[in-house]
């Protein structure tokens, strides 16, 4: 009987050994997990608080180039106005024809 009793109390303690060292290696996969999982949040944390910082010099630089776009937009419609003026002003006469020049040359010559 001493001899049963004494490997229950064994077998009783290698589990509880065993159970120990389960709980530790839990305990410390579940510890580095959530430590894992926390170094992860600060970092998008940090990745989305430098894109946001970002986008916000973006809005200013946006502004600024649709002021220069409006601009850019204006002078070139002047210039196109200008080219369109001096086209306009070295365009050659348009010919006459037959019967104008005819029609002109009767009112000269009183007919």
């Amino acid at each position: 009987f001493e001899d049963i009793s004494e490997s229950k109390r064994k077998a009783k303690h290698d589990v509880c050994d065993f159970m120990i060292k389960f709980n530790e290696i839990s305990s410390k996969t579940g510890a580095d997990f959530v430590t894992q999982l926390i170094t992860l949040y600060d970092e998008e944390v940090t990745y989305f608080d430098k894109g946001r910082s970002c986008l916000k010099n973006l809005d200013s630089y946006m502004v600024n180039l649709r002021s220069e776009l409006a601009n850019l937009q204006a002078n070139q419609e002047q210039d196109k106005m200008e080219l369109q003026a001096i086209r306009d002003k070295l365009k050659p006469p348009k010919p006459e024809t037959l019967t104008t020049a005819i029609d002109q040359r009767q009112v000269i010559s009183g007919y």
